[in-house]
């Protein structure tokens, strides 16, 4: 294992997810690469010890507590529709749908105020107040870079053919 968090997503999805997959797996093709990232996962599961899913496990959960849910606007493995989903068991919640924003936020501008979100919710305990609109026009991808500015141009001379 590369990393502590390899066993962590081991010890995560054979337990939750490759172990619900079922006798059909093999019929599973996705993108390029057909089965095989599903056949990897699989075979590391197989050596991997797992534990048993709680009666209940894949019920929604319900709680009163506020919560700040966060969902990339272009996310393939949790899109948005889910935050909206999880809202309603959630009463006391609010989501930021981050413009532009996949399964992370990372390389976007403006992304500071999700940190000051998350700030609030926690001193207030509250999600009554949170400015979502103005998070969310505040993010954006950074500028496309045509020409360097005014003094950074390159000072090597170009490779000779």
């Amino acid at each position: 294992m590369a990393s502590l968090l390899d066993g962590l997503y081991l010890s995560v999805t054979c337990t939750g997810g490759v172990a619900q997959i079922g006798p059909n797996a093999a019929a599973i093709q996705t993108g390029f690469l057909g089965d095989f990232r599903l056949r990897q996962q699989v075979a590391a599961c197989a050596e991997w010890p797992r534990g048993e899913l709680a009666a209940g496990y894949h019920d929604p959960v319900r709680s009163e507590v506020p919560v700040l849910i966060l969902s990339g606007e272009r996310d393939p493995v949790t899109p948005p529709r889910w935050g909206y989903r999880g809202q309603e068991f959630l009463p006391h919640s609010a989501h930021l749908v981050i413009p532009h924003g996949g399964h992370s936020w990372e390389g976007l501008t403006g992304t500071e105020c999700i940190a000051k979100l998350a700030s609030r919710l926690l001193e207030t305990g509250s999600v009554e107040g949170l400015d979502l609109v103005g998070c969310a026009a505040s993010i954006g991808r950074p500028p496309f870079l045509l020409k360097l500015p005014e003094g950074e141009e390159d000072s090597e001379e170009p490779a000779k053919p």
